[in-house]
């Protein structure tokens, strides 16, 4: 699915914040690649997903990796007042001249939701966008 396809590298420093109660480290999001693979380097606490409207924290695994699947999970970071914080994520996704759309498998008998757009354009329209909770565009 990801031959020749576009990947990116993030990572992501937040420093201690005493009024970690008014700031933000990333707003809430979801991920608009096919995959994400974070890791969390230094097992302090900021990672949290959206669950049944609540702001669920995400335990620090130590070496582990947290996978994300398309843009099916809606999560922020947090600032910590006392530790600095430190993650890297690795997001891949098609070619980008590759058409995004439908399986026509899964649209045979009801009508299509989504239009057939260019990786190209999906890219486009997200960096006009503004992360502001799960659906970007």
């Amino acid at each position: 699915m990801f031959d020749d396809g576009t990947q990116g590298l993030r990572m992501n420093f937040y420093p201690p914040c005493v009024l970690a109660n008014k700031f933000m480290g990333l707003t809430p999001h979801s991920d608009a690649t096919g995959l994400t693979l974070l890791v969390q380097m230094n097992n302090v606490k900021g990672l949290q997903i959206r669950k049944n409207g609540k702001w669920v924290p995400v335990n620090p695994i130590p070496s582990a990796f947290i996978i994300n699947i398309g843009n099916i999970i809606e999560h922020r970071a947090v600032v910590n007042p006392e530790k600095q914080r430190l993650s890297i994520g690795a997001f891949h996704g098609p070619h980008i001249k590759a058409m995004i759309c439908p399986l026509p498998d899964l649209v045979k008998e009801t009508k299509v939701n989504y239009k057939t757009i260019s990786h190209e354009d999906y890219i486009r329209l997200l960096l006009k966008s503004k992360l502001d909770g799960k659906s970007q565009i």
